[in-house]
């Protein structure tokens, strides 16, 4: 249901076969509820293992992020800068200082 609200389609046979995988490399913990009535259900804790995990992949999302959005605002000579309004391009060989122009 929460992937659903946030737009992401993911199905059971790539759910499921994920969480087993995190389980056995100890990112998270399964426990399985039995109630009196209704199903089985298993719930899944995030293990420390599994938070710096998540952590560092934050950080580097967020990297990739700001790259992203320098490159889209024209940091690479593409986009709204003034590189890409000329139609030049570094070569980006050191002491060369000659421009080629795309067409």
């Amino acid at each position: 249901e929460c992937l659903k609200a946030a737009d992401l389609d993911i199905g059971e046979g790539s759910l499921y076969p994920l969480l087993t995988r995190l389980v056995r490399e100890g990112m998270l913990a399964a426990v399985w509820d039995t109630p009196d009535e209704g199903h089985p259900r298993k719930y899944y804790r995030l293990m420390p293992l599994g938070a710096a995990f998540f952590e560092r992949a934050t950080q580097e999302r967020d990297r990739d992020q700001a790259a992203y959005e320098a490159i889209k605002a024209g940091a690479c000579g593409t986009g709204n800068g003034a590189a890409a309004d000329s139609g030049a391009v570094d070569s980006g060989m050191e002491g060369d200082d000659d421009q080629t122009t795309l067409s």
